[in-house]
């Protein structure tokens, strides 16, 4: 008796399986490939608020860390680091007596120093975390200038007075909790 072969309808099934299994594959390359531009678009914008505070001279190359990629791709180029000074060593004063914050004088303060790259016209966070509402005292977020956390540039207080970081909270206070909160220390 001869032998039959294989069914039709099973070639069927396994054509129409490959057709399906190839477009499955398209489609998580597809979203594989956009899940990276997003993280490069991210990646553009904080590499862009570094450039923008190294070109305003709030910050050197030696303020960043060694290993970022900003510095180590503009050392590649040529660029060269400033010995890093050591400031004489100062008695601590105690923080003189703040006003209260000024929310206007706080935006202006906010928008000046670029810190909307970061986190937002609106403190609702991007690269950053989110601002709006913050929990953190006067005293933390001075902290938080002078000594920051992560990859935020630190600001003396030759470049942002105590009271202006005041008067930024005080603005930071009046604005709306964003739908999304990036989370952060200090986030509401």
């Amino acid at each position: 008796m001869p032998s039959r072969g294989i069914p039709q309808s099973f070639w069927l099934i396994f054509v129409f399986g490959l057709l399906a299994a190839g477009i499955i594959s398209l489609a998580g390359f597809a979203i594989d490939k956009a899940d990276r531009k997003d993280a490069n678009v991210a990646l553009a914008g904080a590499e862009a608020a570094v450039l923008a505070q190294l070109d305003s001279g709030r910050i050197t190359l030696a303020d960043l860390d060694p290993t970022d990629p900003v510095r180590v791709r503009l050392e590649e180029e040529g660029a060269e680091v400033p010995e890093e000074e050591q400031p004489p060593a100062e008695e601590e004063q105690p923080p003189a007596e703040l006003q209260p914050g000024d929310a206007d004088r706080g935006q202006q303060v906010f928008f000046q120093n670029g810190c909307s790259a970061c986190h937002g016209d609106t403190g609702q966070g991007g690269i950053g975390p989110t601002l709006a509402l913050t929990s953190l005292t006067v005293e933390q977020v001075l902290q938080q200038y002078r000594s920051p956390r992560g990859f935020m540039p630190a600001f003396g207080p030759d470049a942002v007075s105590d009271q202006e970081v005041a008067d930024v909270r005080a603005w930071l206070q009046t604005l709306p909790l964003p739908d999304t909160i990036v989370p952060g220390e200090g986030t509401p």
